[in-house]
């Protein structure tokens, strides 16, 4: 694959496509990725911790195990593009609270059952 062609690389809208091209298109990125930085398969792959073969599968078909991919991504250096992957966009203070709710539920166990003696009364705690 010449340079030329890297620069060429189409761009995919990922809400048409279908799980097989997304993640062919995902393994042609970090093969991009990795002819850019001039890095053999066999030396992303030492630099990893993971086979030849783990490489070769996921730049020609697209597989690989999450495991692995994060592994590659770090070797890779692009681990922070995955930062932003999945992150909640928060639409209204209810929706704020929720999202709190299901990644701290410790601390609202602690503020429901410790702090309820405290606030009896005042209806602002269930």
């Amino acid at each position: 694959m010449s340079k030329k062609n890297l620069l060429k690389a189409k761009i995919l809208d990922f809400k048409l496509a279908s799980q097989k091209e997304i993640s062919l298109e995902l393994g042609r990125r970090l093969k991009v990725h990795r002819i850019l930085k001039k890095i053999k398969q066999g030396d992303l792959a030492k630099m990893a911790g993971v086979s030849v073969g783990t490489i070769k599968n996921l730049e020609s078909k697209g597989q690989t195990s999450l495991e692995s991919l994060l592994k590659i991504v770090r070797a890779l250096d692009l681990i922070q593009d995955f930062s932003n992957l999945f992150e909640l966009k928060i639409r209204s203070i209810s929706q704020m609270e929720k999202i709190d709710h299901l990644m701290n539920p410790a601390k609202f166990y602690f503020l429901n059952t410790a702090l309820r003696p405290l606030n009896k009364g005042l209806n602002f705690l269930p």
